[in-house]
């Protein structure tokens, strides 16, 4: 959970950064970001695929006792 604000956050102060220091041209920032999401999105969800959803902290506890 708080890896994805994380995540978000420093792409956010990146592209700040480049749009402040005139590094990019606004376009290409906005662009950047959008792109960054779009690659995001499959990659999350083939994690997802092959892990399976996340578990509870209940989840956890009842199947390691075997219930």
């Amino acid at each position: 959970m708080y890896s994805a604000g994380t995540v978000a956050a420093l792409a956010f102060v990146e592209a700040y950064c480049r749009a402040y220091l005139s590094k990019h041209w606004s376009t290409d920032i906005v662009s950047g970001l959008f792109y960054g999401v779009l690659l995001l999105v499959p990659f999350v969800a083939a994690v997802r695929l092959v892990a399976g959803p996340p578990v509870g902290e209940a989840g956890r506890e009842r199947g390691a006792t075997g219930d």
